[in-house]
């Protein structure tokens, strides 16, 4: 008695949440855009971690446009690639596969001595996301700004050298979204690796 109480409870769960779960499938089986080449995350370098550090800092160029000469860089995490986008349709659930977490976008203005810790950092992780620079680049002089996650920003994954910057902003927008925007912006991407890592 009490199993089959159990299981008719499950079943009215099942029916009060149907047309919520299914219009949440509906959702994330909307095409986004096509992949013309698989897009893997690995290191030192992979073409998944060049295009979502490349898009990021070609939108966050934007938004530095009115600011002067500016070095702008951008910098994420190999961790935070959570899944391949794989050749074919891009679904909205193949971003949020991607990139599951509500990461922030933001922009961290920090001191040219700040390079030398994320060089090294580089060096030991054996290889990020990276875009504006490549890793063989010497020592920097001026500021600099880096376009990359609140989880980062925070310190996450160890990256202190983001701590006591000497400016943060945050930008209000999600990292997945940027994703998504960009390929419904650019229908069809293969994103070719370029030696940045070299």
């Amino acid at each position: 008695m009490e199993v089959s109480d159990s299981l008719s409870g499950q079943d009215k769960i099942e029916e009060l949440i149907r047309p919520y779960s299914d219009q949440l499938k509906s959702k994330m089986g909307e095409r986004l855009g096509y992949a013309a080449c698989d897009h893997v995350k690995n290191r030192p370098e992979g073409n998944l971690g060049d295009w979502v550090a490349d898009l990021t800092l070609e939108r966050a160029t934007v938004d530095f446009r009115d600011s002067g000469e500016v070095k702008l860089i951008a910098l994420f995490n190999h961790g935070g690639l959570r899944a391949p986008i794989g050749k074919g349709d891009i679904l909205l659930s193949s971003i949020y596969e991607l990139m599951p977490f509500d990461n922030e976008i933001v922009y961290i203005q920090l001191l040219p001595e700040r390079w030398k810790q994320i060089h090294e950092y580089l060096r030991q992780s054996g290889g990020e996301p990276i875009a504006g620079f490549s890793y063989a680049d010497s020592l920097w002089n001026d500021n600099f700004w880096v376009v990359t996650s609140d989880y980062l920003a925070n310190g996450g994954d160890r990256m202190n050298f983001f701590k006591e910057p000497l400016q943060s902003v945050k930008t209000g927008r999600l990292l997945r979204d940027e994703i998504i925007d960009f390929v419904r912006e650019n229908d069809t991407i293969c994103v070719q690796m370029d030696g940045r890592w070299q």
